[in-house]
């Protein structure tokens, strides 16, 4: 250490932290508040299917866990547990993430398969799910 203080040649000291809400993936809520500022969560919660049980995640704050875990680099959702045992991401989100097996069975709950035997999504045409079904 220096005499002025500093560790090293910038103008800051390290500091331990002293409490266990500090993250290092402070980025990650700008994916989520972009996704509030597109209306993403008011679209999923009109057209994706409600939760299971009553005081289950909302299928917008399953979504976000979803964009959340890719957008940090996820290969799988039991990754999730990666980003649930982060009390500072969840401190700056406001919720805990859903378990694996809830996001597992939100994926479940959106596949459709009539979308897939009706027909294939062309470049003028994209398929989209909605409540009545699989619909051009």
């Amino acid at each position: 250490m220096r005499r002025d203080g500093r560790q090293g040649i910038l103008p800051f000291v390290i500091e331990p932290a002293k409490r266990d809400d500090v993250t290092a993936r402070a980025g990650l809520p700008l994916v989520v508040e972009t996704m509030r500022a597109l209306g993403v969560d008011e679209v999923a919660g009109a057209e994706l299917p409600p939760p299971q049980r009553q005081g289950g995640f909302a299928p917008a704050h399953k979504l976000e866990a979803l964009v959340t875990l890719l957008a940090a680099g996820g290969d799988r959702v039991e990754d999730v547990r990666v980003l649930a045992e982060d009390k500072g991401l969840e401190k700056l989100l406001g919720a805990p993430f859903p378990s694996p097996d809830a996001l597992l069975d939100f994926l479940g709950d959106c596949h459709d398969p009539q979308c897939w035997r009706s027909g294939r999504p062309t470049r003028r045409r994209g398929w989209h799910r909605s409540r009545r079904g699989c619909a051009p």
